[in-house]
């Protein structure tokens, strides 16, 4: 069964276990999306109330396993982070790819120069063009933390009339260090958030005493994929109960803790592994489809489990 087939058969709104990450920032209905479990489970509404009083240089730590959704978190804390009424977010993404104490602020100063690239905002602005060509672009090595930070706050005053609130996102830092020399950065941005999925960079975030909060996830229970399920399934448009055979569920996830990205894999696997939809009267997804297609998926290489 394709995705299409399984959205037309149930008259949903849309595909229930896309395995990506969701972004409210970008598109209004993820908001719905987001299960309350696990470690985002308890913070939820202190994270939503945290997010809507940040007055700058805020640093959010998220701590977690591949695939336990650290990125949706942290769009999640974009998208009800205070700003001025009108402000638009718009999200510099970069990513730790080794131990490099400063590649990963390369990295999200590449992708906020393609972003000032296609909004037009290097109009006039050729002094700026030039500084991120020189600074960011070309140079074999990552320039200062100094030389960045005000380069940021160059960017800053360029889109003022934008009405721009930037958020860097930092994904998957391995030291502290890197932590560190971001903060210096962007310290002018209201918000920076990390991820990662090292103890120590989580130990030592801790031991800082920053004023800030990390956010701890983990990976889930059979109670909480059974509710990532349910959610999922209706936030899509769906009737409860689901149409996923619920010992099936059960004999399949109840045994161990489960990722949510391998609990998303996993459900479509079965329902791509399920025949096209059938007479209403028969299950679709009876107990041995949902055991043989979840099992396939275990088996497969390169899975998340």
């Amino acid at each position: 069964m394709t995705e299409q087939q399984l959205v037309a058969a149930f008259g949903l709104k849309r595909y229930p276990f896309a395995r990506k990450e969701l972004c409210p920032v970008q598109n209004d209905t993820d908001i719905r999306m987001y299960a309350r479990v696990d470690g985002f489970g308890e913070r939820a509404q202190s994270l939503e109330t945290a997010a809507g009083s940040l007055t700058g240089r805020a640093q959010v730590l998220i701590y977690g396993p591949r695939a336990s959704g650290r990125s949706s978190v942290a769009n999640f804390l974009a998208h009800h982070l205070n700003r001025p009424a009108g402000n638009s977010v718009q999200l510099v993404r970069g990513k730790a790819k080794d131990h490099h104490p400063m590649e990963p602020v390369r990295q999200a100063l590449t992708a906020l120069y393609e972003i000032l690239d296609e909004a037009s905002a290097f109009a006039g602005q050729d002094n700026l063009c030039k500084a991120y060509v020189d600074k960011v672009i070309d140079p074999p090595q990552p320039a200062t933390a100094g030389a960045y930070g005000l380069l940021v706050s160059q960017t800053q005053r360029a889109v003022a009339p934008k009405n721009w609130t930037m958020v860097p996102i930092i994904e998957d830092v391995r030291t502290f260090e890197q932590i560190d020399n971001a903060g210096d950065v962007f310290s002018k941005l209201p918000l920076v958030v990390f991820t990662t999925d090292s103890q120590k960079v989580r130990e030592d975030f801790r031991a800082k005493g920053l004023p800030d909060f990390a956010v701890e996830l983990g990976e889930l229970n059979i109670d909480e994929v059974e509710a990532v399920l349910n959610h999922r399934w209706k936030e899509s448009g769906g009737a409860l109960p689901h149409p996923f055979d619920p010992q099936g569920i059960v004999e399949v996830f109840q045994n161990r803790r489960w990722a949510l990205g391998a609990v998303m894999d996993m459900l479509s696997a079965i329902v791509y592994g399920a025949p096209p939809p059938a007479p209403a009267s028969q299950l679709p997804f009876d107990e041995l489809t949902v055991i043989k297609y979840a099992l396939a998926y275990i088996k497969s290489p390169g899975s998340l489990v």
